[in-house]
C-alpha cells in the first residue's frame, strides 16, 4: 500500500512527514527505497523509542497530530497509514495537515472505512465510550471525501483494497482460531463489555480498507 501511495507522485528530495509513524514500518521502508527528506511524528513516546531501536535513522518527533511542530506550507507530502481512524476531531487533524503542506502537496492515506454506512451508529464521547480502537473512526467513504474537500484537498484517487483486509483477517483466524479470540488476546484482561463493543462495531460497519490521494488546492 505504501508503494501504491507514493509511486510516481514524489521526486527525489521531497520533504515527507510520516504522521503517526509508530514503530517505523512505513518511514523505514521509505528510507530504504526512496531519496526523500523524511521526518516521523507520533504522540506515543514508547513507539518512537521502538522506531529508533528498529534502526529508523530519521528525525523522530513527539507531537500531537492537531498541533504539528512545522511552519506552514513546508512539506511536499504527509503520509498516514492506519492512523486517522484512531484520532478524534478528524476535521481538525486534516486542517492541520493542510496547513503544513505546500499548495500541490499530497495527503497520502491508507486506513479502515465503513462499508455499511446505512448501519453505522455514532459512538458517543469518542473514544471513552467507544471501542478505543480504529473501528471507532472508520467513516463511510463519502464522509471521508467530504472532509478532504472541506479542508482544501482535491481527491486524485480513492481505491478500495478490502481484499487485503480480508486476507489479513483470514491469516488472523488461522493464527488465533477466530477473530473473537484474536480480539480477546489483543485486548488482554480488559473488560468484557469493551470486547462486546468491538465485535458489535465491526459487525455494524462492515470495515473495509482504502487508500486515498489528496492534493492541496
Amino acid at each position: 500500500m505504501t508503494e501504491r501511495l507514493v509511486e510516481g507522485r514524489l521526486e527525489n528530495g521531497a520533504c515527507v512527514l510520516d504522521l503517526g509513524c509508530g514503530c517505523g514500518r512505513t518511514i523505514g521502508h521509505l528510507k530504504r527505497t526512496r531519496r526523500f527528506h523524511l521526518v516521523g511524528v507520533d504522540n506515543d513516546a514508547d513507539m518512537l523509542l521502538r522506531a529508533g531501536s528498529n534502526g529508523v535513522n530519521v528525525p523522530l518527533i513527539q507531537a500531537r497530530a492537531q498541533a504539528l511542530p512545522f511552519r506552514g506550507a513546508c512539506l511536499d507530502a504527509v503520509i498516514c497509514e492506519c492512523v486517522l481512524s484512531l484520532l478524534p476531531g478528524l476535521n481538525e487533524v486534516v486542517a492541520e495537515i493542510a496547513r503544513v503542506l505546500r499548495p500541490g502537496g499530497f495527503l497520502l492515506c491508507s486506513d479502515l472505512y465503513a462499508r455499511a454506512p446505512g448501519r453505522i451508529r455514532a459512538v458517543p464521547d469518542f473514544p471513552k465510550e467507544g471501542t478505543g480502537c480504529c473501528l471507532d473512526g472508520a467513516l463511510p467513504s463519502q464522509q471521508w471525501l467530504e472532509i478532504l474537500s472541506t479542508q482544501g484537498f482535491n481527491v486524485l484517487a480513492w481505491e478500495d483494497h478490502s481484499r487485503a483486509l480480508a486476507k489479513l483477517s483470514a491469516e488472523l483466524v488461522f493464527a488465533h482460531g477466530s477473530m473473537e479470540r484474536f480480539w480477546r488476546e489483543l485486548l488482554g484482561g480488559q473488560a468484557e463489555d469493551r470486547l462486546c463493543r468491538v465485535l458489535n462495531r465491526a459487525n455494524n460497519i462492515k470495515p473495509g480498507y482504502f487508500i486515498s490521494v489528496g492534493i492541496k488546492r
